[in-house]
């Protein structure tokens, strides 16, 4: 069994408001992930390859994506990204 300390599959959702104020929503970004890494050593979760902001978004924030791949039900293209304290200094 994963220690709960260890790892959390965390879901990043967006919504067309984020455009309008970019600063601040990078600015409580950084502060939610930083919070989460004091809790958990490591954030993890997939995202669908049509989503490409989401994916530019991820990237910039720290996270590491895997080549796309197969998932779920319907077999889409996904691709698994993590960060971890280390990643950023936590």
């Amino acid at each position: 069994k994963a220690k709960p300390e260890y790892g959390r599959a965390v879901d990043m959702l967006t919504t067309a408001a984020i455009e309008k104020h970019p600063q601040l929503f990078w600015r409580i970004c950084l502060e939610v992930l930083t919070a989460l890494l004091a809790r958990w050593r490591m954030l993890i979760n997939a995202i669908d390859v049509r989503h490409e902001k989401a994916i530019r978004w991820a990237t910039r924030l720290g996270f590491r994506l895997d080549p796309p791949g197969p998932f779920g039900a319907e077999g889409r293209d996904f691709r698994l990204f993590t960060v971890t304290r280390e990643d950023l200094r936590v």
